[in-house]
């Protein structure tokens, strides 16, 4: 169950109607609002929370090939994927772009990293269908989590960010935690099992 302080940002958020005008999803100020409430509430009670980052591989290519109508078909069909995952706490929002985030309470480090494999197989096994034929769409995601990777929120915001980087450098197709264990490492060659978990 969500607390009150989450449903009152939920509440408010709707109110405002904070949301992504294309997807139906949280926009970034609306998700800012719940997040920082969540993150309170998650310090206030020692309870993990995890925050997931992800960005589209195939947007730019799906816009140059076939223009952006579609590009939006892809957003809105990547939104979709995430949607069918989530528990009715989970807390999904277009960060902006072709970036999306996903909040995570009471979930802990492999809790956040089982669910954001998860999503990478889903969205690799779904397809894109468009102009008659269907191709392959993948996501790159970065994972961190309260306190594991970090006590404060930004920190964490930018933890999950490099990490979905990392992912997009390190070949894409991939979900990625660099933990403050884990530090960024100089980049390398992309690994030629794309589907592996890197940490």
């Amino acid at each position: 169950m969500l607390s009150a302080d989450i449903h009152y940002a939920l509440k408010r958020a709707k109110l405002v109607a904070e949301t992504d005008p294309l997807t139906g999803l949280y926009n970034l100020r609306a998700f800012t609002m719940i997040v920082n409430r969540a993150f309170d509430q998650a310090v206030r009670y020692s309870h993990p929370l995890s925050l997931i980052m992800m960005d589209s591989d195939n947007l730019k290519g799906v816009n140059d090939s076939y223009g952006h109508e579609a590009g939006n078909r892809l957003l809105k069909q990547l939104a979709t994927c995430v949607q069918g995952q989530l528990r009715s706490s989970d807390i999904f929002a277009r960060y902006g772009g072709d970036e999306f985030v996903v909040l995570l309470p009471e979930t802990g480090t492999q809790g956040a990293r089982d669910f954001a494999e998860r999503i990478r197989r889903t969205v690799e096994a779904r397809g894109f269908e468009i102009s008659e034929q269907t191709i392959q769409t993948t996501v790159s995601l970065g994972v961190a989590t309260y306190p594991d990777d970090g006590a404060d929120l930004a920190i964490l915001l930018d933890k999950a960010d490099k990490a979905m980087y990392r992912s997009q450098q390190g070949g894409r197709n991939r979900a990625t935690h660099v933990g403050k264990e884990h530090p960024m490492l100089p980049r390398q060659a992309p690994a030629l099992a794309t589907s592996a978990y890197a940490d």
